[in-house]
Formats: structure tokens, C-alpha cells, sequence
């Protein structure tokens, strides 16, 4: 008959662990991401700008020049065209 292992890596019964959260959310267990800010590389930003890309991506596609996409989102065009050329990640 086989015997059950315990991982050796797992908390232990009696660890307490506090779902502090983080500033997106005051509790990991319920956060609305669909991946931790800290699982991802430059974190929360990227986070944040992944419906900004998105946008401007689908404005691009449309016709709008990165002249006019830099000044209506606030960023450089040498911004703009990193936006364009990017993998769509994260979402």
C-alpha cells in the first residue's frame, strides 16, 4: 500500500498567515486581477496600462497617427511606437 508523503515546503498547521493584500486591493484572496501585480514584470503599471495599450492599438488600426495618439494619451510617440510593436501580454 503507498504512503502518503507530506511536502516538506507546505505552511504547517499552526503558521498564521494575514491577507494583508496590497494597494491594489486590500486582500489577495479576493483581488479583482486576474494576475498578481507581482507575478508580473514591472508590476502594477503594466497592469494599469494594458487597456491604455489596448486602445491605442485599436485607435491605430483605425487611422490615428502616433502624433495624435501621444498627445490624447499624455505619452511620447517614441512611446506610441513601443505600444505598437508590443506582444499583446496580460490580458
Amino acid at each position: 500500500m503507498p504512503t502518503s508523503k507530506v511536502r516538506g515546503d507546505g505552511l504547517p498547521e499552526t503558521a498564521h498567515y494575514q491577507d494583508r493584500g496590497c494597494e491594489v486591493h486590500p486582500s489577495c484572496l479576493t483581488c479583482p486581477l486576474t494576475r498578481c501585480r507581482y507575478d508580473i514584470p514591472r508590476g502594477l503599471r503594466t497592469l494599469l496600462n494594458v487597456d491604455r495599450d489596448r486602445r491605442i492599438r485599436e485607435l491605430h488600426l483605425r487611422g490615428a497617427t502616433a502624433t495624435d495618439l501621444a498627445r490624447q494619451f499624455g505619452v511620447s510617440r517614441r512611446n506610441i511606437f513601443r505600444i505598437f510593436q508590443q506582444e499583446v501580454r496580460y490580458e
